[in-house]
């Protein structure tokens, strides 16, 4: 039968599904397997992401995977213009905020806004030193 019922009870089809049956379920067992798998949330300082970021942890400690560290990223600090200064009082605003949320339970690592777009390794290797 094409397209027919038929073809759903074909034992190949079977066979595909248990299979990636067996391949989810490998998936799952290393993602909630503390010493294979780290989950590191990233996150701006800005409203949306905050509530992203509660969303995200919860989703994660509901299925077990570990997460205990948050970057919080693009962080604009003691700005000079009016924008910039306005930007930066948001900012220590949500840092206040993550803070108060993830203190207790996570490590919080801020990272600052940079003139250039990171890159590469050694760019990542320099980031680490902040």
């Amino acid at each position: 039968l094409l397209g027919g019922f038929g073809a759903f009870l074909d034992e190949e089809i079977f066979n595909k599904t248990e299979n990636l049956l067996i391949g989810v379920k490998k998936v799952k067992e290393i993602f909630q397997n503390n010493e294979l798998t780290t989950f590191i949330a990233v996150a701006i300082p800005e409203f949306l992401s905050l509530y992203e970021t509660e969303r995200l942890i919860q989703g994660l400690e509901k299925n077990k995977v570990h997460c205990d560290t948050i970057i919080v990223n693009q962080i604009v600090k003691n700005g000079e213009c009016n924008i910039c200064k306005r930007k930066s009082d948001i900012h220590q605003s949500f840092l206040e905020q993550f803070d108060i949320l993830y203190k207790e339970s996570h490590r919080i690592i801020e990272i600052p806004v940079m003139d250039i777009e990171v890159r590469g390794i050694d760019a990542y290797k320099n980031i680490g030193d902040l």
